[in-house]
């Protein structure tokens, strides 16, 4: 594997990943690993991180579910049909979730990423990464079992709404991102796409949290706080979430609630109605 186009660290603690990959078991060996790092992300990946992640590629066992496969065929077609029209990654994301959710569910109510991906054959681990600088990781090798590592060392992946919404990213990827994912090399080198990752943002909340089934319960209960609660409690979401869902419902039209979903919801983030 020739690391030298990439920048940052070549060596796993004090081996070089040419030697870490010599594995005479691994039926991968002279193909790419391909792996994807979750949006939040920061910066390369420190070796001894690194060095966990590897050891987890090696051992991957040789099983691949169809279901994944087929799931990620039609998800492709579905991204073929509304790319055009629909050009930027949230709407993609938009359309993606709410494609899944008809495949395996009704268009509303709760949905369990994990039990999801255990259905498709991907392992779920949460894995000791002794760093702040990722949330998860999401691999998959020729005729491996696909698998998402993720952070246990990191506190929100304690949360249970954080962690949801971390496996939910990484089903989009799993589907329709796995053509354009990052080798191992570029990982290393922190390199990053930025689109992919608002288009697994995007997909994630609206697959946790449909916008539409968010504005029928601010509908209902016409009051931001309630209507936060019963979504977070019944969705299995974070307050930052669902407030970013309920916005881009367009359900939520007078100002004073409009701002509460601000105060509530992501910093930064951007709100349909522009005022920030």
């Amino acid at each position: 594997m020739d690391l030298s186009p990439f920048p940052g660290p070549q060596t796993c603690e004090n081996e070089r990943l040419e030697a870490v990959f010599a594995d005479p078991d691994s039926s991968w060996i002279g193909d790419n690993a391909y792996l994807d790092l979750l949006y939040r992300c920061k910066g390369e990946m420190p070796p001894a991180a690194m060095r966990v992640l590897i050891e987890q590629v090696r051992r991957a066992p040789v099983d691949r579910s169809s279901r994944l496969d087929d799931l990620a065929e039609g998800a492709l077609g579905e991204l073929a049909d509304v790319e055009n029209t629909l050009r930027r990654p949230f709407q993609q994301g938009h359309a993606l979730a709410n494609w899944l959710r008809r495949q395996v569910a009704s268009a509303g109510g709760r949905i369990d990423p994990e039990s999801l991906l255990g259905e498709c054959g991907v392992a779920v681990r949460g894995l000791d990464f002794s760093t702040p600088r990722l949330d998860a990781v999401a691999f998959w090798a020729h005729g491996r079992q696909p698998a998402i590592l993720w952070n246990a060392s990191e506190k929100h992946q304690q949360n249970e709404g954080a962690r949801r919404a971390t496996l939910a990213h990484e089903i989009c990827h799993l589907l329709v991102d796995r053509q354009d994912a990052l080798p191992l090399a570029a990982v290393v080198g922190g390199a990053m796409e930025r689109r992919l990752e608002q288009r697994a943002n995007a997909f994630a909340a609206e697959l946790l949290c449909p916008r539409q089934e968010a504005g029928a319960e601010y509908r209902r209960m016409h009051d931001v706080g309630a209507a936060l609660n019963n979504l977070t409690r019944c969705f299995g979401v974070s307050t930052e979430l669902a407030s970013l869902q309920l916005a881009r419902s367009g359900a939520v039209a007078e100002v004073d609630h409009q701002r509460q979903l601000e105060q509530s919801g992501p910093s930064g983030a951007f709100y349909p109605w522009g005022r920030q």
